[in-house]
């Protein structure tokens, strides 16, 4: 495991990303893309709720939307952050006031020119979201004091800031066109990265076009079309095909069908996202810690990680990955144990179990789903299992109206501070993130303290302490963390695949 997360790291941070079962292209071999081919169809394996930055965390929003914003700052192949809406910012002495300058030649699809405002109300839109606020949760206030200066003060000096200003959920939106479009703008999104919204047919596909007027250069693919394709295996035959010239995350009982496919290439990089048991503590079956544990002994996590992910994943030990800061040795994954698991049912009075029903979203996780019913079955705990369509699971799950669930938490970022805030603050329910619904004092203070910590071994203690406190508490139980993979058209030039796996289509070419 060593091995792996340290390839992670260096990975994440130099973001120059080789695939670790790249295929080299066979040019005798290769897949026709017809004479000066301009466009691309890629494969999805789910339909975003929205186009909208501050209104969904969901993978498969972020895959398309990358493409359509931009954001105030990029990262280089070297991984140092560079200008891009904004050409160059100042930061002051104490670290809590960064000043950015707008570059004058960005346009919005629509041809507006996008200006400091709206880059002010688009920061203070994702600080009041309830999708995306732990993004912003360092943010103080943001002020435009004229067309071409945004003024952002923090409340602490926060090291993760030029990172979460680089990412699709801070994609620069229109203020024009978000306030005419009203609840309708997810739909009909309007930025001014490198490709336009052109349209979308639900449960087929979306397609976006080129777009000219890019400050950063017209893009040699002019129009990407997203194929919807929520059954992975159909997906992979569709890319043998030639019907669609990616599929992002294929079944890993089809990896080696590509690696075999001369006109095809496979790559696969581990990520810094999770799969994990989603523990409703409010429930009344749950909010004993010592139902929970027995939940942690009596699932065999290696059953699960082969049954759902085909062996493709990486046992999870706790909730930061080994590669990112933070992560503690010391905290280790319950062991598959019945005995203990119905020592520690018994301790909480459910010395018969008792019934209870799982949420998943179809797919793996039905899969995943029958081991856990199974184990569970042992200690004498019946679980049927309710499958539904990922829109209604997720709105079911952020609204508390679950008992278990499974599902991945991304940590966005190379520093866990974001996503345990937004995943166990108390003040986060539901879609502010903490889909546990877990509330516990000490633990706020805790995270609280791991923004604003400066000393990096008490930095480093404090997460130790923290994945402690969620190791005894257990409001989730982590399982794997995933692999990220794509596989495409031998043809096509510039793909590289990331441990966070949205991508941009203006770097790729035939």
């Amino acid at each position: 495991m060593n091995k792996f997360f340290t390839f992670l790291l260096a990975a994440i941070l130099v973001l120059s990303l080789a695939g670790c079962g790249k295929k080299p292209a066979d040019e005798s071999s290769s897949m026709s893309t017809g004479d000066n081919k301009d466009s691309i169809t890629i494969g999805i394996s789910s339909e975003p709720p929205v186009l909208d930055p501050q209104s969904t965390t969901a993978h498969a929003a972020r895959q398309v939307y990358c493409n359509i914003y931009s954001n105030l700052l990029e990262k280089d192949e070297a991984g140092k952050y560079v200008g891009s809406v904004a050409e160059r910012y100042e930061v002051s002495d104490d670290g809590l006031v960064y000043t950015f300058h707008i570059r004058d030649d960005v346009k919005f699809h629509n041809g507006d020119p996008l200006t400091a405002n709206d880059v002010r109300f688009t920061l203070q839109r994702g600080m009041d979201s309830a999708f995306v606020a732990f993004f912003y949760d360092a943010f103080e206030t943001v002020e435009a004091p004229d067309d071409s200066t945004v003024v952002v003060t923090l409340k602490y000096p926060a090291s993760m800031f030029l990172e979460i200003l680089t990412m699709p959920q801070t994609g620069i939106v229109s203020e024009k066109a978000v306030m005419e479009a009203g609840d309708q703008y997810g739909r009909d999104p309007v930025g001014s990265g490198p490709y336009q919204f052109s349209d979308w047919t639900s449960g087929d596909h979306i397609t976006l076009t080129a777009n000219e007027n890019y400050y950063g250069g017209v893009p040699s693919i002019k129009t990407c079309t997203f194929r919807i394709i929520t059954d992975v295996g159909t997906g992979t035959i569709a890319l043998e095909k030639g019907e669609i010239d990616m599929y992002y995350d294929i079944s890993s009982t089809d990896k080696q069908r590509i690696l075999d496919n001369a006109g095809l290439v496979y790559e696969e990089i581990g990520s810094i996202s999770y799969e994990h048991l989603v523990i409703n503590c409010e429930n009344s079956k749950f909010t004993d810690k010592n139902v929970r544990k027995a939940l942690a002994y009596a699932i065999d996590l290696e059953s699960i990680i082969i049954a759902g992910k085909n062996g493709a994943g990486v046992l999870a030990e706790n909730q930061i990955p080994e590669t990112m800061f933070g992560y503690s040795d010391q905290v280790k994954a319950y062991p598959y144990d019945t005995e203990k698991a119905k020592a520690a049912l018994a301790e909480a009075g459910y010395e018969n179990g008792f019934d209870c029903v799982m949420k998943v979203n179809a797919g793996f996780r039905e899969k995943e789903a029958q081991v856990i019913q199974a184990n569970l079955r042992e200690i004498g705990i019946n679980m049927d299992i309710e499958v539904l369509e990922w829109g209604t699971f997720l709105d079911d799950v952020e609204a508390g109206n679950y008992e278990l669930a499974l599902i991945s938490s991304n940590l966005h970022i190379d520093d866990p501070s974001l996503v345990l805030n937004s995943s166990f603050n108390s003040e986060k329910f539901g879609t502010g993130g903490n889909l546990y619904r877990y509330a516990n004092s000490d633990l706020d203070e805790m995270i609280v303290q791991s923004f604003t910590e400066s000393d990096s071994a008490a930095r480093k203690q404090l997460f130790g302490d923290i994945l402690m406190l969620l190791h005894e508490e257990v409001p989730n139980v982590p399982i794997c963390w995933n692999i990220n993979n794509v596989a495409y058209n031998n043809q096509l030039k510039g793909m590289k695949v990331l441990p966070l796996s949205h991508y941009k289509i203006d770097n790729l070419s035939w």
